[in-house]
Formats: C-alpha cells, sequence, structure tokens
C-alpha cells in the first residue's frame, strides 16, 4: 500500500520523530524534490527554539488523519455508486472544486 502526496510542499515520516517505532513508509520522488533529512534530536532543538513550527507540524498531521478518517468512512457504504459518489464529492469539498452537476 502508498500513499501519494501530490502537493508541493508536503512531508511524510514526521510524526515518527516523536515515537521510537521504526518507520513504517517510504517514499519515491516522481519530479525533481528537494530532501531534508532531520535528525530527532535536531528536530527536538528546533521545536523547543520554535514552537509554531510544533504546532504547525501538529496541523498539518491532524489535517492528514481528518482527511484518512473521512475517507476510511466510505468503506462502511455498500453500494457502489454511492461510495464512490460521496468519495468524489468529498474530494471536490476537500480540494475547493465544484461544479454545478446534477447526476
Amino acid at each position: 500500500m502508498y500513499t501519494v502526496s501530490p502537493y508541493k510542499g508536503h512531508c511524510f515520516g514526521e510524526s515518527y520523530l516523536l515515537t521510537e517505532k521504526l518507520y513504517a513508509v517510504n517514499a519515491v520522488a516522481l519530479t525533481d524534490s528537494t530532501i531534508i533529512k532531520l535528525s530527532k534530536d535536531s528536530f527536538l532543538t528546533l521545536i523547543e527554539k520554535h514552537p509554531k513550527i510544533f504546532f504547525d507540524i501538529n496541523r498539518y498531521t491532524s489535517e492528514r488523519l481528518h482527511f484518512r478518517y473521512i475517507i476510511s468512512s466510505f468503506l462502511a457504504i455498500s453500494d457502489p455508486f454511492i461510495k464512490v459518489h460521496k468519495l468524489l464529492d468529498h474530494l471536490k469539498s476537500h480540494f475547493g472544486y465544484w461544479e454545478n452537476t446534477v447526476l
């Protein structure tokens, strides 16, 4: 299983800097990318000196978790048409795109 992060500036693995768990993710860059590798000690020092960064990371992680919870809730819907329809409606809402269409 993999997760696509299609947005410029997105990150992954940051939550593991606050645990003792091994990374359960990896990534492959499909375009030119900048990779910032930060040791746990450096990260902790950074957020001690700049607590706003910690809140920004938590906000970002919370938004991703919310998105995943919403998307996973569609799995309980048995009708495939309704499942896909609700998923697409949520994605349009999430990305700020609405088109006046009638099904």
